[in-house]
């Protein structure tokens, strides 16, 4: 379903028919009950919240993004929100589809606190509201039409960021499918030799999309002015989405740290997911300083948000597949 929403999505982009992005919230809609069904089945067979793996957690931040984009779409009356939350949700549920068969245990004693479970739970939270504001601040990127050289470096980062974040969620799902073909290595040691040009594929295939994406995202101002609320609008939704899911990520850090410290003794330790998760909030943190204390408005601000939601992505995906450390997820 949240396929049938994306394309629906696109459909109302294209026609420029708001009436159609109606349908799309729907199909969204209908995609989210079937994620809890699924959350909920994963709930009742593990004994527990699933979050304790890459699928698990795919499944769960898939549907805390759609679930905040129904709610914040009628709250904040951005009815076309869910055309850049729906890709989101489906490239995460895609990817963890990819991760295979996986066996739902119990939690080992180390990961049965009250803080751990708060601790996921708040950057859950946190992640999928900026989620939306990171849809809402890539349609008003690519929604600035006028000619000067601010609104085509706001257009061109738009196109950048919808080309880099659709190439590297491609890139990642191709190095999962590639990294389980085993067939190509049946001697120990000859993986390697098939390594790189299997990863030079994936990277190629991924580099045309995020092209591909880029172009056709930058030429598509006016179709997306006609159908999109007013931009001061979006620019206070992305906001109020912010204001909402900061103090969460705050609650996070602090939950995590004493988690941390009961279990290893030590409140931080730099592992490359704390530092960055660190990074993340300092640039929420920059966005709301920005807007609350200096008084800014408009796309400077708007890109700084989906700088923000970039900076999450790599939290997520990058720390797991290229850094080690505590937080990486089996």
């Amino acid at each position: 379903m949240y396929l049938a929403a994306t394309v629906i999505y696109i459909a109302a982009f294209s026609a420029r028919k708001e009436h159609i992005g109606k349908t799309g919230y729907y199909a969204l809609l209908l995609g989210g009950v079937f994620n809890t069904a699924a959350i909920g089945i994963m709930t009742v067979k593990a004994g527990r919240i699933p979050f304790t793996n890459t699928f698990e957690t795919l499944v769960l931040f898939a549907w805390l993004i759609v679930v905040s984009t129904l709610i914040l779409e009628k709250y904040l009356e951005m009815p076309i929100a869910g055309a850049g939350a729906s890709p989101l949700a489906l490239l995460f549920l895609g990817y963890a589809q990819l991760q295979g068969e996986i066996e739902l245990r119990p939690l080992i004693p180390a990961l049965k606190s009250n803080w751990l479970l708060a601790h996921v739970v708040s950057y859950f939270i946190g992640y999928s509201v900026v989620a939306f504001s990171y849809a809402l601040g890539v349609l008003y990127l690519l929604a600035q039409e006028k000619d000067d050289r601010n609104s085509k470096a706001c257009r061109w980062f738009g196109s950048v960021n919808a080309g880099l974040i659709t190439g590297a969620l491609v890139y990642f799902a191709l190095h999962l499918i590639l990294s389980k073909i085993d067939a190509l290595a049946p001697i120990e040691g000859i993986r390697a030799r098939f390594r790189i040009p299997l990863d030079a594929k994936a990277f190629s295939i991924a580099l045309l999309v995020a092209i591909g994406t880029g172009i056709f995202s930058g030429k598509i101002s006016k179709t997306l002015l006609s159908i999109l609320p007013p931009l001061d609008k979006i620019d206070q939704a992305v906001e109020t989405a912010i204001r909402f899911s900061f103090p969460f990520m705050t609650l996070g850090i602090v939950t995590g740290a004493v988690w941390a410290n009961e279990t290893w003794g030590t409140y931080w330790s730099w592992d490359p997911k704390e530092t960055w998760a660190l990074i993340t909030w300092l640039i929420y943190a920059a966005y709301l300083h920005s807007r609350i204390v200096a008084g800014l408005r408009g796309r400077w601000t708007v890109a700084l948000a989906v700088i923000g939601f970039v900076i999450v992505v790599f939290t997520y995906f990058g720390v797991n597949y290229f850094l080690s450390g505590l937080h990486s997820y089996a």
